[in-house]
């Protein structure tokens, strides 16, 4: 996740070690609904799901390798929608 979002993971990582229960706790449910959106779009999804989160940001290109199908349409739109409820895109 930290290719996706680093700055929540290095925020997550200092409020741990700054003892921020509360906070971390905040970021880590953040961080958690950013995965099962990933991993829920297909079984064995998320590396697809994650490829086509970054290549939403501009980061890469959406499609990994064989065996790896690309997203459906409908897939992708769940991406989306679970990058912009989050405030990623």
């Amino acid at each position: 996740m930290a290719n996706l979002v680093p700055r929540l993971c290095v925020d997550l990582y200092e409020a741990a070690r700054q003892g921020d229960r509360r906070g971390a706790g905040q970021l880590q449910e953040k961080l958690l609904r950013l995965q099962r959106g990933l991993y829920e779009l297909r079984p064995g999804g998320f590396l697809q799901g994650m490829k086509t989160a970054l290549s939403l940001l501009g980061l890469c290109q959406p499609w990994a390798a064989r065996p790896h199908l690309p997203l459906s349409p409908e897939q992708v739109r769940k991406v989306k929608t679970v990058l912009s409820e989050e405030g990623i895109l």
